[in-house]
């Protein structure tokens, strides 16, 4: 009598996660206002909203990992250090916003 096999488990297909993607400065960005790293999000200026959008304008690293962390400008004016990770594209562009 051999071992006991755990069963074979076969992945189907990942469903795709819609994440920004783009690591240009300047691209316009949405994220959740607790998903801010800094400053902690009780330290932000007071607002109702729980997401937000602005522009990338710089970014971090995080030990071995390159631009780990997005500097963005949010609407407000505030500089905001978030997760590349927790980024979506934003739904109007800089261009589109000003019409």
């Amino acid at each position: 009598m051999g071992i006991a096999q755990p069963p074979l488990r076969v992945r189907g297909p990942e469903k795709p996660v819609m994440r920004c993607t783009t690591t240009d400065k300047g691209a316009r960005v949405r994220f959740r206002i607790s998903d801010v790293f800094l400053p902690s999000p009780e330290e932000l200026l007071s607002s109702a909203e729980t997401e937000t959008e602005g522009a990338i304008v710089d970014f971090s690293d995080s030990g071995s990992r390159r631009h780990a962390f997005a500097v963005v400008e949010a609407e407000n004016g505030q500089t905001l250090v978030i997760p590349v990770e927790k980024l979506r594209p934003a739904k109007t562009q800089p261009s589109e916003k000003r019409r």
